[in-house]
């Protein structure tokens, strides 16, 4: 019989919200951890379907459950759940996601013999008919500069130091209704320390956003980007806040300027970057180079066009990108004088 220790060595922070299509899955994932000594912490946010009643079968004694009488949102149920939690170690966890039987032990030994990094995730799976393979940056440079764009480590893969966040005095935003993490990790990425175990711990279902909802969430993440953009003593315009925006997302629009454009930009990025000692020189250029090296090879339609810009930048002579890559995109770009002649 497994019993729950006053205090535990990790808890893993569970919301939940009319959540009981995916939720015995994703619980039983946790009490099914080859590390046992934790705590399961739900915070029942107010739900109206049979989530209470099914959390009340559990008779795990190292289930806790904390229920809400009415919705308060995901934000507020995070930090009532880091207020209430009783280990050192808090993981994250969402409610429809599965977790790899090692995914503790494996997290706990890495912050264990690691007491400089404050914050690890690790690459993710989806879930679904075609499964990929989520594989985020894993040292703390890397971590950090690519939070210049997006967020850089899986929510539901987290694991933190409890103490560290108390002592930054970090919670999460409310405000940021559909753009919590990444706003909570880019103020955190000022004081503490990220990286990513590379390997999946974690199966991650993909939610399905409204075009009003996915609208809203960018116009969050544009906040937080414009944010990141002033630390490093740039205040961009509403035209290079978007331009920003289209880099991160990686999106392109095939037109004969927009490559030089986005060129331009990172330059001015890294310049500003130097100036202001904000984020690892060397990391923020492989950034850059593996950024601009998507945009040209989405822009492969444009032929020799798209070629010359890559071939002209600065990203060029960034060694991480395989000659295989390089030899098919000068193929693409070259049969587009075919097609066109």
């Amino acid at each position: 019989m497994v019993s729950l220790k006053e205090h535990p060595q990790i808890t893993v922070l569970m919301p939940v919200y009319n959540g009981s299509g995916y939720l015995q899955s994703a619980v039983e994932s946790v009490l099914g951890q080859t590390l046992r000594d934790f705590e399961l912490l739900v915070i029942d946010d107010g739900s109206t379907d049979d989530t209470p009643e099914y959390l009340r079968t559990i008779a795990d004694p190292r289930l806790r459950v904390i229920r809400h009488d009415i919705n308060r949102g995901l934000a507020s149920c995070l930090n009532d759940g880091l207020a209430a939690a009783r280990a050192p170690y808090i993981a994250r966890m969402d409610s429809d996601d599965i977790c790899l039987p090692e995914r503790l032990a494996v997290q706990f030994d890495f912050l264990e013999r690691n007491p400089a990094i404050d914050v690890c995730g690790s690459w993710v799976e989806t879930l679904g008919k075609e499964p990929e393979v989520w594989e985020y940056p894993a040292s703390p440079e890397d971590v950090h500069a690519g939070m210049l764009f997006q967020s850089t480590i899986a929510h539901p893969s987290v694991m933190l130091r409890k103490e560290s966040f108390k002592a930054a005095g970090l919670s999460y935003n409310v405000e940021f209704a559909e753009s919590e993490d990444f706003d909570l990790w880019t103020r955190a990425s000022e004081s503490l320390v990220f990286a990513n175990v590379p390997r999946v711990l974690v199966r991650y279902r993909l939610a399905s956003f409204s075009d009003v909802r996915r609208e809203v969430k960018e116009r969050y993440a544009d906040r937080i980007r414009n944010r990141l953009l002033q630390r490093v003593g740039i205040e961009a315009s509403p035209g290079e806040l978007g331009l920003h925006g289209m880099v991160a997302r990686g999106e392109v629009t095939l037109d004969r300027d927009f490559l030089s454009r986005a060129d331009l930009w990172l330059r001015r990025l890294e310049r500003a970057n130097l100036a202001a000692s904000v984020y690892d020189p060397d990391a923020l250029k492989k950034l850059f180079a593996h950024r601009f090296w998507g945009l040209c090879w989405q822009s492969s339609s444009l032929g020799m066009l798209a070629w010359r810009a890559y071939r002209n930048s600065p990203w060029r002579d960034y060694p991480g990108i395989p000659w295989r890559a390089l030899l098919g995109f000068y193929g693409r770009c070259m049969l587009q004088i075919g097609a066109r002649s």
